[in-house]
């Protein structure tokens, strides 16, 4: 062997094993799921409690396939991420035989296999967008832009749902109010503008290979496409928030015979959540036949946090060392006293924490509330209830300098048209439309605070006012957000507004009490020390939500002696 294959060698043997911070011991679940895994099991989905250390587990079994040799010379494993900023994370620990990416840059790998010469260009959804609603010839500039930020979500999100090009309108307009989707009011025709987009856009793919980020889970999933050479392993973290397009991609990846692990929490998969599959854990194990296997051990929160927890799922314990935390109930002007920056306030619905963020930045604290889908929902129906006529809605008036006359009128009697449109819907349908209408009361309720807070005299003013409850940088804020937006978020300190909303009440079937045991089951696991329950500021207090026997203060500070 020659000097400069030994050389060559030694590098690729150095590549193979970068170095990386020891892995803990892995506790008695761990150790099960990577003994079956070195048994050959080809299969497993790995139900994970909340902060059970799912992307630990995974590198444990990175490590078996490294030092096993378990991948042929040359040849990659691929770990698939949550975001980017775990991407980055990984690649710095992890050996370069693991091909690390997201789910939609696999999509993308996929994609370029199937059609040379791809050229990527991000704002091709964006381009496309604004030449369909251009030659519609709207002479509107105001209904111009609405429709422009209507399209551009609801495109978003039909790709995130894998809906396909064929989906009947009805099932269409179901799944977009259920995510927030700025549809209310035109409804169909969103319904054919975005089945436009998305085959404009897809015959650019195939006749000008322009590829964007949509492309990457639609196109492989409308048609067919595989990766030409599979992998043999594949890993996925946080699987209960792949949505149904990122399932497609991972049988297209893989072959009957490759090994796959997929490790999530069922009880986090939250409805609404970015386009994730509810059911993501369930149909992942039906589609790979694999076996399931408990990593019930919380290392994130108190012993008695997770006691709090516990009714919710029949898979969680507390590490064996935790120790309590802080769990009580407090005043609202507490909660005012007490926010500080990377703080995380919750709720299950949107209006309270309108109230709770203007009475944090009118005493001087920083705070934001966490939520671009809602913003834009909220500027929509902004627009159309400034523009109702009591019969219709006239977009060609939704211009900035609007004068807001009779405004909360015009909020109520446009929401009210919309409920019942919602209800006739409903029984026609023979679907229940409790949370629909809850839904849509606690959009009213978000406008009218933002309307009395801010005092917009003119529709462009009301605008900016939400607008500006949603910015800012998190890291310089106390943040506010639905439960459903806070899945994936955890802080030391979380207060938890409106408990009365826990479960909710118009939460009436069995579908959707379950989807509530989610939502509380992500709220109580979000702290790492304190978790306040912040008591209702009107009306008739409910009670607590905290068992007494778990209840815990705060220690008092005492003055030490000089």
């Amino acid at each position: 062997m020659s000097l400069f294959e030994n050389i060559d060698n030694a590098r690729s043997r150095a590549a193979r094993t970068k170095k990386s911070k020891p892995l803990p011991e892995p506790d008695t679940y761990q150790r099960v799921i990577r003994d079956d895994f070195r048994a050959g099991l080809r299969a497993m989905c790995v139900d994970a409690a909340p902060g059970s250390g799912k992307t630990t587990l995974l590198q444990m079994l990175a490590e078996i396939i490294l030092q096993d040799e378990l991948l042929p010379e040359g040849e990659k494993a691929v770990f698939l991420a949550f975001n980017t900023k775990i991407v980055k994370a990984l690649k710095k620990v992890l050996p370069d035989i693991f091909d690390i990416r997201t789910v939609n840059s696999l999509g993308y790998l996929i994609c370029r296999e199937n059609i040379e010469g791809l050229q990527f260009e991000p704002k091709k959804y964006e381009d496309l967008i604004r030449r369909i609603v251009d030659d519609l010839k709207i002479p509107s500039p105001a209904k111009r832009r609405d429709l422009l930020e209507r399209l551009t979500a609801c495109t978003e999100l039909h790709v995130g749902h894998n809906l396909g090009l064929n989906i009947p309108q009805d099932d269409w307009v179901e799944v977009m109010i259920g995510v927030d989707a700025p549809v209310l009011g035109a409804e169909e025709a969103l319904y054919q503008l975005t089945l436009r987009v998305l085959r404009q856009g897809l015959k650019m793919l195939q006749d000008e290979k322009i590829v964007s980020f949509l492309d990457q889970t639609l196109a492989p999933s409308v048609f067919g496409w595989r990766l030409a050479q599979p992998y043999r392993y594949l890993l996925v973290d946080e699987l209960q928030d792949l949505d149904r397009a990122s399932l497609n991609l991972l049988q297209a990846a893989t072959t009957p015979e490759s090994r796959i692990v997929g490790v999530g929490d069922q009880r986090q998969s939250l409805y609404s959540f970015k386009g994730a599959d509810a059911n993501a854990i369930d149909h992942f194990a039906e589609l790979f036949g694999a076996e399931r296997r408990p990593l019930s051990i919380c290392y994130r929160c108190p012993a008695n946090h997770v006691a709090f927890a516990a009714p919710y799922t029949d898979n969680i314990e507390p590490a064996p060392q935790a120790m309590d935390g802080v769990l009580e109930d407090i005043e609202h002007n507490d909660l005012l006293r007490r926010a500080q920056i990377g703080d995380l306030i919750l709720c299950r619905e949107n209006a309270p924490l309108v109230t709770v963020c203007y009475d944090l930045v009118r005493q001087g604290t920083p705070a934001l509330i966490q939520g671009r889908d809602l913003s834009r929902t909220l500027v929509a129906f902004a627009r159309d209830a400034a523009t109702w006529d009591g019969q219709k809605v006239d977009r060609t008036k939704a211009s900035d300098g609007l004068a807001l006359v009779e405004m909360f009128e015009k909020i109520n009697a446009y929401g009210e048209s919309l409920y019942t449109k919602m209800l006739r819907r409903a029984e026609r349908d023979g679907r229940p439309a409790d949370m629909q209408l809850a839904g849509l009361a606690d959009k009213i309720s978000v406008l009218s605070l933002v309307l009395e807070q801010g005092g917009a005299q003119t529709l462009g003013e009301l605008i900016d006012d939400i607008r500006r409850l949603f910015r800012g940088k998190p890291e310089e804020s106390v943040v506010l957000a639905t439960i459903h937006g806070a899945k994936g978020l955890e802080a030391d300190h979380i207060y938890i507004v409106a408990p009365e909303l826990l479960p909710h009440p118009r939460a009436k079937t069995v579908q959707a009490q379950e989807a509530e045991r989610c939502v509380m089951l992500v709220a109580f696991t979000r702290a790492r020390k304190s978790l306040r329950i912040v008591r209702p500021q009107d009306g008739e207090d409910p009670g607590s939500l905290i068992p007494e026997a778990l209840v815990r203060h705060e220690e008092p500070v005492t003055a030490q002696a000089s």
